[in-house]
């Protein structure tokens, strides 16, 4: 399917107006707030997630630490998941500023790709959110039904 597109584009060209560029230089702009918003947050994140694992190490290794360690990794994990896209949308807003100011099909290109990067990396991330909240109702309406039938 992606051959018999690339066919029918060949030789076919987009070009970015005056309007166009202005609204891109804007989005780059919003596009490089946002993700360094979010890596100073996923900075703080990342020093308060390894700080609960220090802390709870500490505080010796009994039933509630075991449990505190194991939602520190989680949250750890979660930060981890949640750089990837600000890397995308980091590398979006630097890639398309350069191409729309020098004119610089490259860029644009890489820009591109980085925003395609980051929209399928939301999109699986939310499906997989999907399937997990799905799996949680099956299994908590599972059990609910399995404790009414274990009260009769």
């Amino acid at each position: 399917m992606s051959e018999l597109l690339d066919d029918h584009l060949e030789g076919k060209s987009v070009s970015i107006d005056s309007p166009t560029r202005t609204a891109l230089l804007e989005a780059s702009k919003w596009a490089k707030f946002l993700a360094i918003v979010g890596f100073v947050m996923v900075g703080l994140a990342t020093v308060i997630g390894v700080g609960g694992l220090l802390f709870t190490g500490v505080s010796g290794l009994d039933g509630g630490a075991m449990l505190s360690i194991g939602m520190a990794v989680a949250y750890l994990i979660m930060i981890a998941i949640y750089f990837f896209p600000l890397l995308y949308m980091f590398r979006f807003s630097k890639q398309i500023r350069i191409g729309v100011e020098n004119d610089n099909q490259d860029a644009v290109n890489s820009a591109f790709v980085n925003l395609k990067s980051y929209f399928k990396f939301l999109g699986i991330l939310i499906l997989i959110l999907l399937i997990l909240y799905a799996l949680m109702f099956v299994l908590g309406v599972g059990g609910g039904l399995l404790g009414i039938m274990g009260g009769i």
